[in-house]
């Protein structure tokens, strides 16, 4: 038995509740188990509980083992004077003087506790994978839609604290999430860093000069520290060495990696696309703050590389001609990733009821992006028909598989009911 999984018996009352009784005899009744406390003091506040037909309200603590009451010196804290009730799962044959104590070890079920440590010992995609056909799929979608809100949030308060940052510059916001998102995978932190250390009003400066802008982002990013002899690598240099000066810049200290990624991902190529981009809409926010279709930014967002690229996918290594357009599945990354969450915050932050609307109806009409995460949940049922139940799912996996999180989670719960009886 853990202690988490206690509390959630508790909570749910999984467990036979048939005449129950304090170690001295007293009858109990739960009309209400109380409110879950994860902060200090009790674990539940506010239950509702006849004790010998007597009403009481209070707190309630449960324990692994009665003894756990001294161990833990609740006896020594005023935050505890308003328990009206100690449960435990094993009585050691000592009770607390004046809180009746309700011991609840053989009135739960051995196949509940089996499953629970089962998910926290799984190894596997995710704790439930092989039980998660049972799941009703009220109980999925229900809890698909808390994921979207959930990370939709967590991005809210991530770009509501760039904007404190940024005075409520949202061009620069618009800049900052963007570059943040223009290479997923292992250079995510990279391209964070990048857009931390490259201020957009430089860009902006800059924006009529694509040469410019393609050599900021690419000195800034570490990758023109070299020497080469191709004469456009060369050319990026002496015009960064120029913008390093004029602006007192400070390229960033993580290096850009190659390893594992298709040779179109290479960061020299989201580097000179990303540079395309911001010279071609330079007011980027200005520009995406008024579609009222998420199809409409596609032409928007479509940029080619320098036609360099075209021949190469690293500095002085010739290739075989290809084109490096930003390619529909990029496009749609950033849609999704950058725009959305940004138009969200600020749809949220100046309480613009219409656009909000709008974006999250964006997420539920768009296709769903595809990556072994998604295909993954596709192979054991939880298959995503668009975007808001793609980036559910990722959130899930994060959020709540990843972290063994089961009884947090309404499909976990769901599952872990089903063997509840005793």
């Amino acid at each position: 038995m853990r202690e988490k999984l206690f509390q959630f018996i508790w909570l749910f009352r999984h467990y036979n509740a048939s005449s129950l009784s304090t170690i001295d005899g007293q009858k109990v009744e739960v009309v209400h188990p109380g409110q879950w406390n994860e902060h200090q003091g009790p674990d539940f506040l506010e239950a509702k509980i006849y004790i010998d037909s007597i009403l009481m309200v209070g707190s309630v603590e449960l324990h692994l083992r009665s003894g756990d009451w001294q161990r833990h010196d609740h006896d020594k804290s005023k935050h505890y004077d308003n328990v009206i009730l100690h449960v435990v799962h094993t009585y050691e044959g000592k009770e607390l003087q004046n809180i009746p104590t309700l011991v609840l070890g053989d009135r739960i079920a051995h196949s509940l506790v089996e499953r629970y440590n089962h998910f926290m010992q799984s190894s596997t995609f995710i704790p439930c994978s092989v039980m998660m056909a049972d799941v009703q799929t009220i109980i999925g979608q229900s809890w698909l839609e808390r994921m979207l809100m959930e990370r939709m949030t967590n991005k809210y308060q991530h770009i509501q604290s760039l904007c404190a940052s940024y005075k409520y510059h949202w061009n620069h916001v618009a800049w900052h999430i963007i570059t943040s998102k223009f290479a997923p995978g292992i250079n995510s932190d990279a391209f964070e860093l990048l857009a931390n250390a490259l201020p957009y009003t430089k860009i902006w400066r800059e924006h009529s000069v694509p040469l410019r802008v393609e050599a900021m982002v690419m000195g800034m990013s570490g990758l023109l520290s070299e020497n080469y002899h191709d004469q456009f690598p060369v050319m990026l240099q002496r015009e960064f060495d120029f913008l390093q000066r004029k602006y007192q810049l400070k390229p960033i200290r993580s290096n850009m990696s190659h390893l594992r990624m298709r040779p179109a991902n290479f960061p020299g190529i989201r580097l000179s696309q990303l540079a395309a981009l911001m010279c071609k809409i330079p007011n980027i926010f200005n520009a995406i703050q008024n579609i009222t279709d998420w199809k409409e930014m596609i032409p928007l967002l479509q940029v080619d590389a320098h036609d360099y690229w075209h021949y190469h996918y690293k500095f002085d290594q010739p290739a075989t001609f290809s084109t490096k357009p930003l390619g529909q599945q990029m496009i749609f990354h950033l849609i999704v990733n950058a725009i959305i969450p940004l138009l969200f915050a600020y749809a949220s932050i100046n309480k613009n009821q219409s656009l909000l609307q709008r974006v999250v109806s964006w997420m539920h009409n768009m296709p769903a992006e595809q990556n072994q995460i998604i295909r993954h949940f596709a192979n054991i049922g939880l298959r995503a028909t668009n975007a808001g139940e793609a980036q559910a799912l990722l959130h899930l996996k994060k959020e709540y598989c990843d972290a063994k999180k089961c009884l947090d989670c309404a499909i976990g719960a769901s599952i872990l009911k089903r063997t509840s009886s005793p």
